[in-house]
């Protein structure tokens, strides 16, 4: 059941407009908020870097970690393998930990900040 008469495939609609004057409204909407629109795109970009990141540091403490097996192994840190523990992954996993930290953080001030900007596009 149809509430609207059918239309010919070709003829647009009255009172719709076409792509060019949706994205020259979208754009005047963008440069009134341009700083927001900046900064939530710095902090898009900040929060994908520290999305790469991640793993990056996971690997360096997989790999600190067999480092410092192989080096009680081979009787070098028998004196302090707590210490050489405690210093080089312990870093790392705060460096872990602060990365993913930053995903979230970068992410909700991304949204924070955009929400002003998509209040605007839908009134």
């Amino acid at each position: 059941m149809r509430r609207f008469p059918a239309r010919e495939s070709g003829a647009p609609a009255q009172g719709t407009r076409n792509d060019w004057q949706t994205i020259s409204l979208t754009a005047a909407l963008l440069t009134t908020y341009k700083w927001r629109v900046a900064f939530a795109l710095v902090c898009l970009i900040g929060a994908k870097v520290a999305n790469l990141v991640v793993p990056i540091v996971m690997k360096h403490i997989v790999d600190s970690l067999s480092s410092v097996q192989y080096l009680t192994g081979l009787g070098r840190a028998n004196n302090a393998p707590g210490l050489v523990l405690i210093s080089g992954i312990g870093l790392l996993v705060v460096a872990y930990a602060g990365m993913r930290l930053s995903i979230s953080l970068f992410t909700e001030l991304r949204e924070l900040l955009f929400a002003k900007v998509i209040e605007s596009a839908v009134r």
